[in-house]
């Protein structure tokens, strides 16, 4: 049996200890105390409202470029240089008639087609002279006017040349061949402008 005392020792020693008010803090006695005084919380609350309207003033910034960038109409990088397709039909014919070719047509075929801008048509007397020819107006483009052909055919058979340059196309025929195909009929609607470039139509 335990003796009061003890019991009390026990007790004592288990029991919390409580703090007494004089040695709590003032910020243990008021936690309110830890909030900010109110001329700081009205100084807080201004900042936050300055900050949400300059958010949102950025966000309909943002909103106006991003409508205005849309609004934007898309030019084609790169235009057709009909001035250049002048230049090299020009220099095509002019080599043709000065190898013996008969016959020049150069037609206008910008308002049919977007492919190319003019077909120059000659004739021949002979295989060997459609090969000369079209190898001379290959020279003349490709060397002198820096210009890159697209394809060569048919001079292996040396009865219809072509040359194709992308906006000008060269054909060399012989008279046959050119009967034949009639690519002036073929193509009625394009205007002739053999004229046009000072150019003579010889006949063979």
């Amino acid at each position: 049996m335990h003796s009061t005392f003890e019991f009390a020792a026990r007790t004592h020693r288990s029991a919390p200890e409580i703090q007494h008010p004089v040695q709590m803090t003032e910020q243990e006695r008021n936690p309110a105390s830890e909030l900010p005084p109110a001329t700081d919380q009205a100084e807080t609350a201004a900042n936050l409202s300055l900050r949400d309207e300059t958010a949102d003033q950025e966000e309909i910034g943002t909103q106006d470029a991003l409508e205005q960038e849309d609004a934007t109409p898309v030019v084609p990088a790169v235009l057709p240089n009909l001035a250049r397709s002048r230049e090299l039909a020009l220099a095509a014919a002019t080599t043709a008639i000065e190898n013996g070719g008969t016959d020049l047509v150069i037609l206008d075929m910008t308002g049919l087609t977007s492919i190319f801008d003019y077909f120059v048509i000659a004739t021949g007397t002979s295989h060997r002279q459609l090969v000369a020819m079209s190898e001379e107006i290959r020279l003349k483009l490709e060397k002198d006017l820096k210009d890159r052909r697209i394809s060569l055919d048919g001079q292996e058979s040396g009865k219809w040349i072509v040359l194709d340059f992308g906006s000008v196309v060269i054909h060399l025929f012989d008279e046959d061949t050119r009967q034949f195909y009639s690519l002036e009929a073929l193509w009625a609607d394009a205007r002739n402008v053999t004229e046009e470039f000072g150019l003579t139509q010889r006949a063979g």
